[in-house]
């Protein structure tokens, strides 16, 4: 996997041919950040927006954008994107603008199941039994879920083309094999984690050991 930094000028018409996929990572979001929060949230995509807008100055124009939990179209699909990613809806919305199609990447069905599957890991199983099959269910929805979005990938981005792809961080897509791998890590992305890490410290603290806060900060759930 390359990133922006690692493609000299010089070098970059190397990568011209062949399909190309940029990985934008998503991370979930306190629905009310922090002054500090929001200025680390938004320096993270002003550099993303800026490094995808130079690499598609060296590599070419993003063609195809694809983003995890979507399995419609158009409007509809941008409802959901306004509520897992609404930071990243303005630059998804640029690159439509920008003659770029936004695809269908997931399956409703195996979103659902996998989505089930997740609320019953949450709500405290008693069983053993129960707990462990919830588990084996949910990995197994999760994987079929990966092996989709990777079909989509392969079957829609046609020979040297570009797509982008906004995705949680840890997923364990296996790419088709023929395509390039770009990505997109800007400075901020680092600050970003740590500012997360100490916000869910901040959560997951005793009640009695915290302030009251007139705002908390709640996380969103990502599909």
């Amino acid at each position: 996997m390359t990133t922006i930094s690692q493609i000299p000028k010089p070098e970059a018409d190397k990568f011209k041919n062949g399909r190309k996929l940029l990985l934008v990572p998503i991370y979930p979001l306190p629905y009310h950040a922090s002054t500090e929060g929001e200025k680390i949230i938004q320096k993270y995509w002003s550099q993303t927006t800026a490094q995808i807008a130079t690499l598609q100055k060296q590599l070419g124009e993003i063609n195809n954008i694809y983003h995890e939990s979507i399995f419609e179209k158009e409007e509809q699909a941008f409802n959901l994107i306004k509520s897992t990613n609404p930071k990243g809806e303005f630059l998804i919305r640029q690159l439509i603008e920008n003659s770029a199609s936004l695809q269908i990447t997931e399956d409703r069905n195996l979103v659902m199941e996998n989505s089930d599957w997740q609320r019953c890991l949450t709500v405290g199983l008693i069983s053993e039994k129960v707990f462990n099959k919830a588990i084996e269910e949910y990995q197994n929805s999760l994987d079929l879920r990966y092996q989709f979005i990777s079909d989509q990938i392969g079957n829609t981005l046609t020979e040297n083309q570009i797509g982008i792809l906004f995705i949680r961080e840890d997923h364990k897509i296996q790419f088709p094999k023929d395509i390039q791998i770009f990505f997109i890590a800007p400075p901020a992305l680092d600050d970003l984690k740590k500012w997360l890490d100490k916000t869910m410290s901040q959560q997951q603290m005793p009640a009695q050991d915290s302030q009251p806060d007139d705002n908390p900060e709640e996380p969103i759930v990502m599909g």
